[in-house]
């Protein structure tokens, strides 16, 4: 049976995916007018300035919008059901689409705190995602079975 999908690795995105396979969540941030953003790209949103410096996030997030899906998507997801596909307000502003693990997923409620956990995928890959409960203490190497 195939495994869940691993992360197709881009130049802008390659900070990103080096971090989370050390279990950081790390977001980009302009040097120009200071916005930190997500998704990562190679230039900044706000004022398209080149300076990109990657800072290490708190994990912590608000869950904006959440649902539960209960259709696979594809075979390595056949264990997994139902699985919350989330879009979070992270504490440092930026939003991100992601899934929330480890829940009761009639419990869940827009306005939750989560807190960032990895999930390790093929190719030692390692997916950010989140768990109900807000972080307590900076360390982010919280794992997904």
């Amino acid at each position: 049976m195939p495994g869940r999908p691993v992360p197709q690795v881009t130049d802008a995105t390659r900070p990103y995916w080096e971090a989370a396979r050390e279990s950081r969540l790390s977001l980009p941030k302009c040097g120009a007018c200071g916005d930190v953003f997500f998704p990562p790209r190679q230039k900044c949103p706000a004022c398209r300035s080149d300076q990109i410096a990657w800072i290490t996030a708190s994990g912590e997030a608000e869950i904006v919008s959440f649902s539960a899906v209960h259709m696979q998507p594809f075979e390595g997801y056949a264990d997994h059901f139902p699985y919350v596909l989330a879009i979070v307000r992270l504490a440092e502003g930026p939003q991100l689409m992601t899934n929330i693990v480890d829940c009761d997923v009639d419990a869940l409620r827009i306005g939750d705190g989560v807190s960032v956990c990895f999930e390790a995928r093929g190719d030692g890959a390692r997916i950010p995602q989140f768990r109900p409960g807000r972080a307590i203490n900076s360390n982010q190497n919280g794992d997904v079975s």
